[in-house]
Formats: structure tokens, sequence, C-alpha cells
């Protein structure tokens, strides 16, 4: 899925600043992503994948403000590095209204942020994944826990990139990340 949303993305964003710098967001999110990816293959990473799921959510989140909630002179701001953004709850709730998305990114506020903040910023949620019953420090991730966040960090990065993809009218493109996605994830549609 990494894959194809990196070529579907690949190449020039024209339509002006908001759409390169909200382009320039998703390519982030791309990075953390594929980093993500790439530590999961050594167990003794998996706690610094997790660390990056944080940033690939708020990455993806400001590159959606930028690209649909911000104004002209937010934008501007943004571009010369001095923008602000509104608080993370509540752009996950200006997000879900303006994209319709029934609560998808106020799903990652609340406690769900907490958790990925504790992740990222060495609290006790990932303290207590580098200990096991006996007291021996080493890595000792869920599994189940491990694919959740695959799954989401990926369900991030592809609404963010439905998102960017159909705001610059790519429609083919649009089509084939999500009929890719809805596939691989077996998401079902009414």
């Amino acid at each position: 899925m990494h894959q194809l949303v990196s070529e579907q993305l690949s190449g020039a964003h024209s339509g002006g600043v908001r759409i390169v710098l909200a382009a320039t967001f998703i390519s982030v999110a791309m990075s953390h992503h594929k980093s993500i990816l790439v530590l999961l293959q050594d167990d003794g990473l998996v706690g610094s994948a997790f660390a990056l799921f944080r940033p690939l959510v708020e990455a993806i989140y400001r590159g959606l403000f930028t690209a649909f909630l911000a104004n002209d002179s937010q934008v501007e701001m943004i571009r010369i590095g001095e923008g602000s953004y509104p608080r993370f709850s509540e752009l996950a709730k200006s997000l879900d209204g303006m994209l319709n998305a029934d609560g998808f990114f106020s799903a990652y506020s609340g406690k769900t942020w907490s958790t990925l903040c504790g992740y990222t910023h060495t609290g006790l949620e990932q303290l207590c994944q580098r200990i096991d019953s006996n007291a021996t420090i080493r890595a000792n991730y869920d599994l189940t826990n491990v694919n959740q966040m695959v799954n989401s960090s990926t369900a991030v990065l592809v609404v963010g990139a439905l998102s960017l993809l159909e705001l610059e009218g790519k429609q083919q493109a649009w089509r084939v990340v999500s009929e890719r996605y809805m596939t691989l994830f077996r998401v079902e549609t009414s």
C-alpha cells in the first residue's frame, strides 16, 4: 500500500502554495510511514516505529489543515515557518466536519493522542513495552498492537493521500489508491 500511495503522489503538484504545502506535509508523513515499516523489521527497533506514529498523524492533519481549513493568511504564515495550528482535538473535529469523515480524525484525539504522545516522548506507554514480567529489559511489544499500529498508520496515510488527490482533481490516482486500500483491508462499502 505504501508503494502504491508513493507512486500516485509522485511528480509535480500544481495548484498554488496551498497544495504544494499540503503535498509536502504528506511527503513527510510518507517518510515516517516508510520508516515505521523499516524499523519493524528489527525487534529491537519496534519502539522507534511506535514513536513515529504520532508525527505521521500530525503531518497528515497539518497538511489537511493547510489544504482545506487554513485561510490565505494562515497558509502564508505556514509557508514562511511562522504558522500556528489549532489545538489537536479542535483540528480533528474540524477535519471530520470538512471532509465528512464520521469521526475518523477525532479517533486520534483525546486519550488516543495522549497515548501516541507517550510512545513518542518516552512515556509509560513506551517504557512498559521495554520490560518483561521478569524485569528483563527488552522489547516486549504485543504483536496485536504492532499490527494495529501498522494498519492505523496506513489508514491515516491513505486518507491524507486521498484527500490531496481529490483536491488536485487526480481522480484516476484517487480511484487506484482507494480501490487497492479497500481490497487489501477488506473495507465494505454500503
